[in-house]
């Protein structure tokens, strides 16, 4: 494992609003390295089954490293959706100046 490129910053030691959102956008960074990862490993494990499996009709480990795949990848779409929600909200909130659920830019009364 590599070791963290992002400091261990306590919250209230925070000099800025855009220290914060360098901090988020960091994070995310790093889960999408993580995803990258887990998606190597496996396209890697599909890889070997398709190379070192005996194709003799029986069809049993083709479902099941179907069903896992299908599994995997419900996940991955679920993390990338998050993702981009979490995206959305930092430019929420650099756009705004300004962040509250349901609140939109301009909308100032």
């Amino acid at each position: 494992m590599s070791q963290s490129l992002f400091p261990n910053v306590i919250p209230n030691l925070l000099e800025s609003k855009g220290q914060a959102v360098n901090l988020l956008i960091g994070a995310i960074a790093k889960g999408e390295m993580a995803t990258a990862n887990l998606m190597n490993a496996e396209a890697e494990k599909i890889l070997y089954f398709l190379e070192h499996k005996d194709f003799d009709g029986h069809c049993g480990g083709t479902l099941q490293l179907s069903h896992t795949t299908l599994h995997f990848l419900d996940s991955m779409i679920m993390k990338q959706w998050l993702a981009l929600r979490q995206l959305d909200r930092i430019l929420q909130l650099t756009e705004c100046g300004r962040y509250a659920y349901g609140d939109e830019c301009g909308d100032e009364e």
